[in-house]
């Protein structure tokens, strides 16, 4: 939903995705059919745009951020790594073993509890000079 300007965006974002990889490649995947076909009888019961707003309207305090465009979507998600980054500073800091994958953090299983409160109380620290008028929504 990041990188979609409205939630009927988004369901043709994800019917594009599974129709590329199913129809618009020489040799695709059963895998990659079957999930094709699966989506458009599944598309057939509810509509992909009622499951965007359903997860919008759960989410109000996060809801303003979604629809504004890819490059605002790209922006976010260079949000979240830099408060990855951040993170995984205050663990090395802390001298605590740490690997991440995208946004989820590998430690020894004593630490969870620790960086899981790290994660969630890290306060962003613009380090790139992003206009911060992105931020007040």
């Amino acid at each position: 939903m990041q990188g979609s300007k409205s939630t009927k965006g988004v369901a043709h974002s994800v019917i594009n995705h599974y129709k590329r990889k199913a129809t618009e490649v020489k040799t695709p995947k059963d895998s990659d059919i079957k999930k094709y076909e699966e989506y458009v009888e599944f598309k057939k019961n509810i509509k992909p745009t009622d499951i965007a707003n359903a997860i919008l309207d759960k989410h109000p305090k996060v809801a303003n951020y979604y629809n504004n465009g890819k490059s605002y979507g790209d922006f976010i998600g260079c949000w979240e790594s830099d408060i990855v980054f951040e993170v995984v500073m205050e663990l090395t800091k802390r001298g605590i073993p740490c690997l991440t994958i995208y946004d989820s953090f590998i430690v020894p299983l004593q630490y969870e509890e620790l960086v899981n409160s790290i994660k969630d109380t890290m306060p962003y620290v613009d380090r790139r000079g992003l206009d911060k008028e992105l931020f007040k929504k």
